[in-house]
């Protein structure tokens, strides 16, 4: 009966959340503002180095390119990645696994960073953390100040 009752709820859950996105306005500005929330949450908040996200779930790192090529007019030789992984990855594997999610070419990968591991804890369907950069700081400022000014927006 239990799972039966989580199913259900799973899927009342599920309309709620289309009922809700089917009412989003997908205009750019709105967009923006949900693109300074995530860099808000996740960005680097010094930027003399211009824009950095970090993240390692491969659907937030998505949705925080699809977001940043939708609403500017990005130089993609600007994009570089940062990728952060275990002694324990095969780090060609993963390069290829973020330039595909990405769609940044394996020739805009810094060298990677090779954290030790103690092998008591390999985690399955972890390929590490990575940092998008795009050297941009204006644009960067830009993103803070949407995120900073928010608040006061919605009468906060």
């Amino acid at each position: 009966a239990k799972k039966k009752s989580l199913a259900v709820n799973q899927e009342i859950i599920n309309i709620k959340a289309e009922d809700i996105l089917s009412k989003y306005d997908n205009k750019r500005e709105n967009n923006i503002v949900l693109l300074s929330m995530l860099f808000w949450g996740q960005g680097e908040k010094d930027l003399s180095g211009g824009v950095r996200f970090i993240n390692s779930d491969p659907l937030i790192i998505e949705l925080y390119l699809k977001l940043l090529r939708d609403c500017f007019d990005l130089d993609e030789n600007k994009l570089k990645i940062q990728l952060h992984v275990h002694s324990y990855h095969d780090v060609e594997a993963e390069i290829l696994f973020w330039s595909k999610i990405t769609s940044i070419p394996k020739s805009h990968f810094y060298k990677p960073y090779q954290k030790a591991n103690t092998g008591k804890r390999k985690r399955e369907n972890y390929h590490g953390t990575v940092s998008v950069r795009y050297a941009d700081s204006e644009l960067g400022k830009l993103l803070k100040m949407v995120y900073t000014r928010f608040g006061k927006h919605i009468g906060v």
